[in-house]
């Protein structure tokens, strides 16, 4: 689609307050396994920060693993749904 550039992120467990909200045991297993297992903001932003300042990657694309931009999968969308995301976009946004 032109104009259209896609991209599906995964950002990991990253290291945030969202925990907050979650039950105890959980934020407990956060805490102990936190430092294990989580990511920092910074690395789990790294894709999707990346695929915007650079112009040397095709959408749409798939990364898997936070702060690893080369490792990428190409993915294929399907052009109606996207042609009505794209629709609804404008609706919201007045663009």
């Amino acid at each position: 689609m032109p104009g259209l550039a896609a991209a599906v992120v995964n950002a990991g467990a990253a290291k945030t307050d969202i925990m907050r909200s979650a039950p105890w045991y959980m934020r407990a297993g956060a805490k102990a396994l936190g430092p294990v297992i989580f990511d920092s903001v910074e690395t789990s932003a790294h894709n999707a920060v990346e695929s915007v300042r650079r112009d040397d990657w095709q959408g749409p694309i798939y990364w898997g693993k936070p702060g690893r931009f080369e490792q990428r999968t190409p993915i294929r969308l399907n052009a109606a749904a996207s042609r009505r995301l794209m629709d609804i976009s404008s609706t919201l946004t007045g663009a």
